[in-house]
């Protein structure tokens, strides 16, 4: 009787596992980065490739004959969200979360359009941001300057 008791409960486990993934963003792949052409690439291109980036910045920098260059920085975000459930809703129940992005920076000369550099980082993991937790001395300290 006792044999099975075991594979009963293993079976109950195992059916209790789940696992998710969401993903955010722009898919790009490895093999799509080919289309980009330092120097001949628009910002036309970029758009109908892959659509309004996540982030757009602009900036000058000054190179070393002192001309003020101007740029346009697109850049691209594709988050990876998986989640690992065993055995939800049971005492031995473990979650587990892994996330992880694709960035692609394209800078841009903001004269002419075109495309002049890009990086392409894959897999990179994603650390959680802490919670905010306020110091209970700094806010009496705080509160004791409060008059009424």
């Amino acid at each position: 009787m006792r044999k099975f008791y075991i594979p009963l409960v293993c079976v109950l486990l195992l059916v209790g596992c789940a696992t998710l993934k969401e993903t955010t963003g722009t898919p790009i792949k490895s093999t799509s980065l080919e289309k980009i052409i330092k120097g001949k690439t628009t910002i036309t291109d970029l758009l109908t490739w892959w659509g309004p980036p996540y982030r757009i910045l602009s900036y000058s920098v000054l190179n070393k004959q002192g001309v003020k260059k101007r740029y346009i920085v697109y850049i691209y975000e594709y988050i990876i969200k998986g989640t690992k459930a065993f055995a939800k809703g049971y005492p031995i129940a473990q979650e587990r979360a892994s996330e992880n992005k694709n960035v692609l920076i394209i800078w841009i000369d903001k004269n002419t359009g075109i495309v002049e550099n890009y990086i392409y980082k894959q897999g990179i993991p994603v650390k959680p941001s802490p919670p905010e937790q306020k110091d209970k001395s700094e806010k009496s300290k705080n509160n004791s300057n409060i008059t009424y």
